[in-house]
């Protein structure tokens, strides 16, 4: 899961607050109309998304570095949202070892799955699911019993 905050072009709000992702609408306002500001800023959106694994699986470290903030929040959630990260980086350039560290594997697929995006005036509330595999050459030198399916991962700062 991959949570984003991103000032945006010129789009209009929904009715849900930005950050919102609760509850039935799962932070999207119920929409009679879709203003095409509005659809342009949810595509781009989703296209942050779809980059970030496009940028993965192409072992592109640099491609997925420039898609952050600089002073983004990079949180890995092994064992789902509701408990501790597993572990938490701060800033653009500390992505740098974990986007390399991709070259460890073979192949990589990310899959992208539902979005939802709230938007509030400049500003934008996202989160996605992806389910990422990653196949090792080999087996790793150590077998901790733990999958290799990994996720989900919640970013700020995208």
């Amino acid at each position: 899961m991959t949570t984003l905050q991103k000032p945006i072009g010129s789009g209009f709000g929904s009715a849900s607050p930005a950050g919102d992702v609760s509850g039935p609408t799962m932070g999207r306002g119920v929409h009679t109309t879709l203003s095409p500001a509005e659809a342009a800023d949810r595509l781009a959106i989703r296209e942050l998304f779809d980059a970030y694994a496009h940028c993965a699986d192409r072992r592109d470290a640099e491609g997925q570095k420039a898609l952050f903030t600089v002073d983004t929040r990079f949180a890995v959630y092994m064992k789902g949202e509701k408990s501790e990260p597993t572990y938490v980086l701060q800033g653009r350039e500390a992505l740098a070892p974990v986007f390399a560290d991709l070259n460890l594997y073979e192949a990589t697929t990310h899959f992208n799955g539902q979005s939802t995006v709230a938007l509030d005036g400049n500003h934008a509330t996202g989160e996605s699911y992806t389910i990422a595999h990653h196949v090792f050459a080999e087996a790793p030198a150590v077998d901790d019993g733990e999958s290799e399916l990994i996720g989900p991962v919640l970013v700020t700062g995208l």
